[in-house]
């Protein structure tokens, strides 16, 4: 059986992307609620900013999780509150992604 190969990407990057969304999902925190892009509350957006800072954390020191064991979980919060199209839920989704090819 063959498997495919996982292109990986430089950790440096995967940092950059997840200043990016950090940035984002506090902007978004910073906005009245009827401004605001997506229908999350406080918690989730608040929940969102501490798992990517875990991602960027684990990915900085090295201490990943084996890669079957990162499960994109913010990207059934950006399906349930962001319109995937927007700039959030697109830089959250791929944060993900690229998580998994760490």
């Amino acid at each position: 059986m063959r498997h495919l190969a996982v292109a990986t990407i430089p950790t440096q990057t995967f940092v950059e992307h997840a200043d990016r969304a950090l940035a984002l999902v506090r902007a978004e925190l910073r906005r009245p609620k009827g401004d605001r892009t997506s229908r999350a509350s406080d918690a989730d957006l608040n929940y969102a900013l501490r798992r990517i800072e875990e991602m960027r954390r684990r990915a900085l020191d090295r201490t990943l999780p084996e890669r079957g064991a990162r499960y994109p979980v913010l990207t059934r919060l950006v399906v349930d509150h962001w319109r995937l199209a927007g700039e959030i839920g697109r830089a959250i989704v791929a944060l993900e992604e690229e998580y998994g090819r760490l």
